[in-house]
């Protein structure tokens, strides 16, 4: 596990999050789980993570801006689309994400509505 990865938003404030890896230098699909309730508990009480290493996939376990070990102000909701963005296109330039890395479905048409009510594109 890679612990407390800087993570980089737009605006130049620097998020943390641990790594989970499955062993090899392959490319691996990349879950993202970010939380305001801090990584560490998150780590410890749930075996979803180590499930997921498991059986294939990276796991970026974050704390949002403002909390814990994630530079900023905390401010609910308001840099959650901008910052959540910023993650998976941090975690999608990283050596260890898969050149193609599909999103279809619910969590695509999820995506497109949330980042049309966000961004406005």
């Amino acid at each position: 596990m890679e612990k407390d990865v800087a993570v980089p938003m737009r605006d130049g404030v620097t998020l943390r999050a641990d790594v989970l890896r499955p062993q090899g230098t392959d490319a691996f699909p990349v879950l993202v789980y970010r939380t305001p309730y801090g990584k560490e508990p998150a780590l410890e009480e749930y075996t979803t993570f180590r499930h997921a290493v498991e059986h294939g996939y990276a796991v970026v376990v974050q704390d949002v801006r403002g909390r814990y070990a994630s530079d900023g102000e905390f401010r609910p909701y308001e840099n959650e689309g901008r910052d959540g963005y910023d993650t998976i296109e941090w975690a999608a330039r990283q050596p260890w994400f898969p050149i193609r890395a599909p999103c279809s479905g619910w969590l695509r048409s999820r995506i497109r509505r949330t980042s049309k009510l966000w961004f406005r594109p």
